[in-house]
């Protein structure tokens, strides 16, 4: 009676321990799952935040080109460069030019003087290979 008392404890002790190890192996494969999917969602919300980012700075560089390209549609605009490259003037608008001709003078002096002070190309040359 003892032996079987003692069988019967080690049949439900190895049944205990058998359950014990497949719940355990049960919980370590949920944790690994779990661990995997919690990094790839972690992953994935952080490149859906920078996408945002870029999204918002290229919805910004958007607003501006459109106010950029109403500017350059408006007549003021035109009228800018009408003025600055072309020249022109309104009707009954009086242009006055103011230029320093001492200043513009001197400037081509300076340059006429650099000029001559250089020495021509073939002059360069021989300085360079013989005078050192």
């Amino acid at each position: 009676m003892i032996k079987q008392f003692s069988q019967k404890n080690t049949k439900i002790s190895f049944g205990k321990i058998l359950l014990l190890s497949i719940g355990l192996l049960v919980v370590i494969l949920l944790g690994y799952s779990y661990t995997k999917n919690f990094i790839l969602n972690k992953e994935i919300n952080e490149e859906i935040n920078h996408i945002e980012n870029e999204i918002t700075n290229l919805q910004n560089q958007n607003v501006e080109l459109t106010e950029l390209i109403k500017y350059f549609d408006s007549s003021a605009y035109a009228e800018q460069k009408a003025r600055a490259e072309l020249s022109m003037k309104k009707e009954g608008e009086n242009v006055v030019v103011i230029s320093d001709e001492n200043k513009s003078a001197e400037s081509e002096n300076q340059n006429l003087k650099s000029l001559a002070l250089q020495d021509s190309n073939p002059k360069k040359w021989f300085k360079y290979f013989f005078i050192k």
